[in-house]
């Protein structure tokens, strides 16, 4: 099996001997090709032009937003993509059952790809953006950019980076955007100042602990929306806490939708998107669209983030 691995040399545990290790391991079970990347939009160039001389397999040694450019070339096709863990985050990974050490990881691929254990999965879609995790408009999308500024930053610090650039952001004082929320049926006329959409739960994690914005959420049955009424470092504090040891349902400053198969945020004025942890611009609308089986996956039938 041709098999095209890809790793970002700034992810924050993607080092030489990491790669080298993941290789040779992957060597087992398949014939590998390396390539790493060398600026943002490249691992998209790189899967196109393997899919075009025959790839069969795109494994993904990087964090979310690598596997995220990865998948630009992948969604719809037939070829799998399987991302292993390696950046500070790993959403998508530990999704897949893939924990969060590259080396461990490697060997549960080959058992896979032994066993011939794949399915197709469900993807989101911002516009014509696909994710595989989650996407935020407001807030969380402007700490993503702001943290992107300063790589280093993130690869020393992790999940560290982002909580402090959010707190110093909100210090500083986020403002009072407006954001309207659409989907099939319902239209919201509060005042939401952000919005994260997830295609699974855990939205993320802070170390091993996961964050769950949408309780009683069902992969691939569509997707999560939860909005805040008002933005500030107590309700960001409690929105974590929540997360983390309790449900957000019981908070009054969040309104969440389940399962929905498309939705539309909009502004009064441009607000930061991201997606898969990657900040792409500034808008006033995005639609949203859950897609089914978009893209075929190394995983067994029942996974459990």
């Amino acid at each position: 099996m041709r098999t095209l691995l890809i790793h970002n040399p700034i992810a924050a545990r993607s080092g030489g001997g990491t790669v080298r290790a993941v290789a040779a391991e992957l060597d087992k079970a398949v014939d590998v090709t390396v390539a790493g990347t060398r600026a943002p939009g490249h691992a998209t160039e790189l899967v196109v032009d393997a899919l075009a001389e025959g790839c069969e397999l795109v494994v993904v040694l990087g964090g979310d937003g690598t596997a995220n450019e990865a998948l630009q070339a992948l969604a719809g096709t037939e070829v799998p993509i399987a991302p292993l863990p390696s950046g500070s985050t790993n959403v998508w990974a530990r999704r897949l059952g893939f924990g969060t050490h590259a080396r461990s990881a490697a060997s549960e691929l080959v058992l896979r790809i032994e066993r011939h254990s794949y399915r197709r999965v469900a993807l989101g879609m911002a516009g014509a953006r696909w994710f595989a995790c989650n996407a935020g408009f407001g807030l969380d999308a402007a700490v993503v950019r702001r943290v992107d500024r300063r790589p280093r930053r993130k690869r020393v610090l992790g999940q560290a980076a982002f909580l402090s650039t959010a707190l110093a952001m909100l210090l500083r004082g986020y403002g009072n955007p407006r954001i309207e929320v659409k989907t099939e049926d319902t239209v919201t006329a509060d005042r939401l100042e952000t919005v994260v959409c997830t295609t699974n739960d855990p939205f993320t994690y802070l170390g091993r602990l996961p964050v769950r914005l949408a309780p009683g959420a069902v992969p691939d049955l569509g997707m999560n929306l939860l909005g805040l009424t008002n933005v500030g470092v107590t309700t960001l504090a409690r929105v974590l806490w929540s997360g983390v040891a309790g449900d957000v349902r019981r908070l009054s400053s969040t309104r969440l939708w389940h399962n929905l198969a498309q939705a539309t945020l909009s502004s009064d004025e441009p607000l930061p998107l991201q997606v898969d942890g990657d900040a792409i611009g500034d808008t006033t609308s995005v639609d949203l669209r859950s897609i089914p089986d978009a893209v075929t996956v190394p995983a067994p039938p029942q996974v459990r983030p």
